[in-house]
C-alpha cells in the first residue's frame, strides 16, 4: 500500500525563525531516502539558521548533495546565511521534482531570493567527470548522505572535485553516529587533505524533536527519521597550528558502528538465530 504525500511545517532557528512547508511525496512500491526528513538534515539546517549574521555561509556559492524532497540546508542558506548563490542537488528525479515544489511554497522565496537558488539533478560521479567545473564552489553541505563505503568514496571525492581550491573553501557535514561508512568517509577525506573538527551542535542536536509539527503523531513518525547525529567541519589542509579532529572521528565511528553490530547480533541469537561472517 502506498503512502500518502505527508504534509508538514518546520521551524528552524530561534531569534528570526525561518518557517517551511514541506510535503514529502510518494515514493510508490520502491525503497528510498529522499522522501523523509532525517534528523541529520534537521539538524544541519537549524544550525545554520541560528548562526548570528553574517553566517558562514555569507558571500559563499553553496552546494549542497544529497537534498532529498526537503531542501533545508539550501533553503537556510539562501534566506538567513546571505550566500550569494545556492544550489541543492540531489541524484534521484523524483526527490528533485519535490525539492523545486517545496522551495516555490516558501513564502519567503521573493524574486532577489529565487534567482540565488535553484534544484538540480545531480551523480556524484558525473561530478567528478565534468558535470561541475572542478571547484565550483565555495562551500558544500550534506546530511546522512553515506549508507555504504563505495559512498564514502564517491562522496569525498564529489566534495573534493566541487570545493574551491585553498583554505577558504569550507564543507559542513552531519553524520550520525550509527551508519555503515561513517568512518571510511573521514578517512577518505583525511587522504585528500581535509582537516576536520567537530563542531558543538548547541539546541541544534534536538532539532529531530522541535522543529517539525505534523497533523497527527501518526503522521510524523512516518515522515521524520531520527538518530544521534555529528556536525563535522572540513577545510583543505595542512592548517599549522590548528587542531584535526579527523583521527578521533574515525576510531569514534568505527567504534559506534562495531557497537550497534554487537546489539544487532545479541538481538539475533535471543530470537535463536546464531549470526555467521
Amino acid at each position: 500500500r502506498r503512502d500518502p504525500q505527508r504534509g508538514l511545517k518546520v521551524i528552524l532557528g530561534h531569534v528570526v525563525p525561518l518557517e517551511l512547508r514541506i510535503v514529502l511525496p510518494d515514493g510508490g512500491d520502491r525503497s528510498w531516502t529522499g522522501g523523509s526528513i532525517w534528523a541529520s538534515g534537521l539538524v544541519l539546517a537549524d544550525w545554520l539558521a541560528r548562526q548570528p549574521s553574517p553566517g558562514p555561509l555569507a558571500g559563499k556559492k553553496v552546494l549542497e548533495l544529497g537534498c532529498g524532497a526537503a531542501p533545508l540546508a539550501a533553503a537556510v542558506a539562501a534566506l538567513r546565511s546571505e550566500a550569494v548563490a545556492v544550489v541543492a542537488t540531489d541524484g534521484d528525479a523524483t526527490a528533485v521534482l519535490a525539492a523545486e515544489e517545496n522551495l516555490r511554497q516558501c513564502s519567503d522565496l521573493d524574486a532577489s531570493v529565487a534567482s540565488r537558488l535553484m534544484v538540480a539533478q545531480l551523480d556524484w560521479g558525473a561530478a567528478t567527470q565534468g558535470a561541475v567545473p572542478r571547484g565550483s564552489y565555495d562551500a558544500v553541505l550534506f546530511a546522512d548522505c553515506i549508507y555504504t563505503e563505495d559512498a564514502a568514496t564517491a562522496l569525498a571525492a564529489c566534495v573534493d572535485h566541487c570545493l574551491a581550491c585553498g583554505a577558504e573553501g569550507v564543507v559542513y557535514g552531519v553524520i550520525p553516529d550509527e551508519r555503515v561508512g561513517a568512518s571510511d568517509l573521514c578517512r577518505e577525506m583525511q587522504k585528500r587533505g581535509f582537516v576536520a573538527w567537530e563542531l558543538d551542535l548547541g539546541p541544534s542536536a534536538l532539532a529531530h524533536e522541535t522543529a517539525v509539527h505534523a497533523a497527527s503523531a501518526a503522521e510524523s513518525a512516518t515522515a521524520v527519521q531520527h538518530g544521534i547525529c555529528r556536525l563535522v567541519c572540513w577545510r583543505r589542509g595542512p592548517l599549522p597550528g590548528e587542531q584535526d579532529d579527523g583521527q578521533r572521528l574515525v576510531q569514534h565511528f568505527d567504534h559506534a558502528i562495531g557497537a550497534a553490530e554487537l546489539q544487532v547480533e545479541e538481538r539475533l541469537r535471543k530470537l535463536g538465530y546464531e549470526p555467521t561472517e
